[in-house]
């Protein structure tokens, strides 16, 4: 399993998803990846991120996004612990 798509440029790999999403590379960078050009390379980088909610909802409605930790935590039942003795197997054999 895939870990949570936390920013931008951990989507890389998706880029079907990004074409329908953002349209283009750098239609999809400039709205949820920051959009800063850098000075060096004059292209656009891929260390920020903005409008990471609309990003979400629309990641949810198109590509299947795993759940967080603290989202799946709060579907789980309490903690249930039961001690169980086990036998000393080499008692067991005298």
């Amino acid at each position: 399993m895939a870990a949570p798509a936390l920013r931008a440029r951990h989507l890389a790999d998706l880029s079907g998803a990004i074409r329908q999403i953002g349209g283009s590379w750098d239609g999809f960078v400039k709205r949820y990846g920051g959009g800063e050009i850098d000075l060096w390379t004059k292209r656009y980088t891929t260390r920020g991120a903005s409008h990471t909610a609309d990003l979400g909802d629309l990641l949810r409605e198109h590509v299947l996004i795993r759940r967080t930790k603290a989202e799946v935590l709060t579907d789980l039942p309490a903690k249930a612990r039961r001690a169980h003795d086990q036998p000393n197997h080499f008692e067991c054999r005298r």
